[in-house]
Formats: C-alpha cells, sequence, structure tokens
C-alpha cells in the first residue's frame, strides 16, 4: 500500500517529509556527479592506455561532452535547493 493511501497527503508534516525526501535525492545526485566530475578530471591528467588503443584520437571529445553533460545537470539541480539550504546541507 502507497503512503498516499494510508494517510491524507494534505498534511503539512507530510508534505514537509516529501520535501526532504527529495532534498536528498537531489544530494544524492549532486554527489554522484562531483564524483563523475572527478573521475573525468583523473582521466585528463591520466587517461588509461586502453582508452587510446580503443578510441585514438576520441578521448578528449567524449571527455569534454560528458563534463558538459554533468554539469548542466548539476546546475539544474542546484536550482532546486535555495543557496541557503545547500550550505545547511554541506554542499
Amino acid at each position: 500500500m502507497r503512503r498516499t493511501e494510508l494517510i491524507d497527503s494534505t498534511w503539512p508534516v507530510l508534505r514537509l517529509v516529501d520535501v526532504r525526501v527529495a532534498e536528498f535525492h537531489i544530494v544524492v545526485a549532486l554527489a554522484t556527479i562531483k564524483d563523475g566530475l572527478r573521475s573525468l578530471k583523473k582521466l585528463v591528467v591520466q587517461p588509461p592506455a586502453s582508452f587510446a588503443l580503443s578510441l585514438p584520437g576520441m578521448e578528449e571529445g567524449i571527455i569534454k561532452e560528458n563534463k558538459q553533460i554533468l554539469l548542466r545537470f548539476k546546475r539544474g539541480l542546484e536550482k532546486l535547493i535555495p543557496t541557503a539550504r545547500r550550505s545547511a546541507l554541506g554542499l
């Protein structure tokens, strides 16, 4: 049974819980993006040998494109949580 079937979702406490759950998922997504950007930075500094063999000359473009996608997601997600709340959450 879903939560909305058990309790009326118009209760202010439940709305607050829903917001906090959503914030949690956004924070996890932002942490994942941060890890992804860190991994891409490592690939630029020291690319694995298999990269050059399987994708000769294409690795820089792929890394740049992935970085742009992650940064776009990061900017979008950061807009969903106000700056003061992000600071409180340690972001």
